[in-house]
């Protein structure tokens, strides 16, 4: 089984057996009120130190936090302080209030020229799971506006000879005030708005440009039929 189909495969298999309660729940050594907020505090730490220059570990972590925060929803799904932490998640931090579009967080290490050729595919594979009923159902905002958005803009800025996607489909006005909006609720951001794919290959930027466009539109398939 390749890797990604065995994580993806894993992720969704915990999330189905939890939500059904199949799995015997193990009674916390701390107690319902002390485990939200040891919770609350770790995830408080993560954030003033998920800054990795670091391709792996920051896929790694991110996909801990992600974890984290959906588990973190079933256990408290009305609690307060827990929807404000995730709302500072793919709800507000990785959406524009400008556009309603979603964007990559803009750190540079993620557009390149060291790791951008694997963060390039990053939005796609996130409209991909957030297409999913499973897992969209678990989260705290509801995302099909703004998969329909993403997918409106990818296609509006496609080559309309070949129907090739670029990298970039927002405006860099747009752009700058996610930048803002993304400092504000994060704590930190760089100003970027370009990949720097110049060692990437173009027959890879062609494609993994045209499987995110792909993933859009699948995405908003699976959510709007």
């Amino acid at each position: 089984m390749k890797r990604r189909t065995f994580v993806r495969t894993g992720l969704l298999g915990s999330l189905a057996w939890g939500s059904v309660g199949l799995l015997p729940r193990c009674r916390p050594a701390a107690g319902d009120n002390e485990l939200k907020e040891r919770s609350l505090a770790a995830f408080r730490r993560f954030r003033e130190v998920w800054d990795f220059n670091d391709f792996w570990k920051r896929g790694n972590t991110m996909d801990t936090c992600v974890t984290f925060a959906l588990a973190a929803r079933q256990r408290w799904p009305r609690d307060p302080e827990v929807k404000e932490m995730l709302g500072r998640g793919v709800g507000r931090a990785l959406v524009a209030d400008v556009d309603g579009i979603l964007r990559e967080a803009p750190f540079l290490a993620s557009f390149g020229p060291r790791h951008g050729n694997d963060y390039l595919a990053g939005r796609g594979i996130l409209m991909r799971y957030l297409g999913d009923p499973t897992l969209s159902s678990l989260l705290p905002v509801k995302m099909n506006g703004t998969l329909s958005r993403t997918a409106d803009a990818i296609w509006l800025r496609r080559d309309p000879t070949t129907t090739q996607f670029p990298p970039e489909h927002t405006t860099q006005e747009n752009d700058r005030r996610y930048i803002e909006q993304f400092r504000r609720l994060w704590g930190k951001g760089d100003e970027v708005y370009r990949w720097d794919l110049e060692k990437m290959k173009e027959k890879n930027r062609h494609g993994v440009c045209q499987a995110i466009g792909l993933d859009a539109l699948g995405a908003v398939i699976r959510t709007e039929a």
